[in-house]
């Protein structure tokens, strides 16, 4: 379910914003009929658990814009441009942790393997095994990158709430 909610974050937010965090012009494709009307409908139902005080006409567009997309967005956005930087400098292969019905791997090259793991017992594992213990039900940044250098692996960006806002939200929240 989770897959299919970030999936409608961003189809919503390609389909019915003027101001394009993140264009996924795939995500309407993905989805059935269906599928959309029932998460609109459960996403409108949950208004009062979201926000008490909301009485305004679109609470399915409010949900959207203020608590789902903007960590679905920010993700794709960074994404992305880290991923086309990363093929520019010879990406060979690439793994997507809890993809959400990710589309870019349909975006690049047919020379990159594209790998996905949604599944969150195989996820937790991996993390586990490499940080040699039971999987925690939350790692310090500190933890994380323990776990990253043991693997061989890097860090590419590490950005704060404040980071993700001013750089992929600053025109978008000025307008809306």
């Amino acid at each position: 379910m989770t897959a299919l909610v970030s999936c409608f974050a961003r189809y919503y937010h390609t389909v019915n914003s003027n101001i394009k965090i993140y264009n996924d012009t795939l995500a309407p494709a993905i989805l059935t009929k269906l599928e959309i009307e029932n998460i609109s409908k459960n996403m409108m139902k949950g208004i009062k658990f979201f926000n008490p005080y909301y009485d305004e006409d679109d609470s399915l567009k409010w949900v959207v814009n203020n608590i789902l997309a903007p960590s679905i967005l920010a993700r794709s956005i960074f994404n992305e441009k880290h991923l086309l930087n990363e093929i520019r400098l010879g990406l060979k292969q690439y793994l997507i942790l809890e993809s959400g019905y990710d589309t870019s791997r349909y975006k690049i090259s047919d020379k990159v393997s594209v790998y996905e793991l949604d599944k969150k017992e195989i996820i937790n594992q991996a993390l586990a095994k490499e940080a040699g213990e039971e999987m925690k039900s939350k790692y310090s940044y500190k933890d994380i990158e323990a776990i990253v250098q043991a693997s061989n692996m890097l860090i590419y960006e590490h950005l704060n709430y404040q980071d993700i806002n001013d750089t992929f939200f600053y025109e978008y929240r000025r307008k809306n």
